[in-house]
């Protein structure tokens, strides 16, 4: 599987087993990102690309894809407001160019007690599982620096639910 991390802004690729995203599908997949993001508020300019993880390809030879691009919604800028906001996208095989956003799924996906703040990496074990690192408010955070570290393993509920295995 891949996994993505993301530190301060710059994001970096670290890649166990699998190869890499090929380079057209990531960008399909980040142009799509980037107009959700458009849509609901507005991006974090220092964050280019969003942490994205591949769940898993379905009988109909569509794969889905979670992204979780930097994004303030309202635009309050510098505000405290800026969180990591999970896209659900779906790739036709046949037709990479019909990508879209799944307006439903991502309307839908709460991720319980994610550190939406100070996401580190992510990490699809499975199309029901997630491995997801980040940073969490510790008593006296301001609420622009999360300092206490979080290592969570989330499995896919019904309702599009993601909670966590063991916390």
């Amino acid at each position: 599987m891949k996994k993505f991390l993301a530190s301060a802004g710059a994001m970096a690729l670290v890649m166990s087993n699998a190869m890499a995203m090929d380079a057209d599908r990531e960008a399909i997949i980040n142009e799509k990102v980037g107009s959700f993001v458009d849509a609901v508020g507005c991006a974090d300019p220092e964050a280019a690309q969003s942490l994205l993880a591949e769940l898993g390809t379905d009988d109909f030879d569509v794969t889905t894809y979670i992204a979780f691009p930097v994004v303030d919604v309202g635009c309050a800028g510098g505000a405290g407001t800026s969180a990591f906001t999970p896209v659900v996208v779906r790739v036709p095989e046949y037709r990479p160019s019909a990508a879209h956003v799944d307006m439903w799924a991502t309307a839908e996906i709460e991720f319980v007690g994610m550190p939406a703040r100070g996401l580190i990496s992510i990490e699809a074990l499975a199309s029901n599982r997630m491995h997801i690192v980040g940073k969490d408010f510790a008593d006296g955070d301001p609420n622009c620096c999360p300092s206490k570290l979080v290592d969570r393993v989330y499995r896919w509920e019904r309702g599009g639910f993601w909670l966590p295995e063991v916390d």
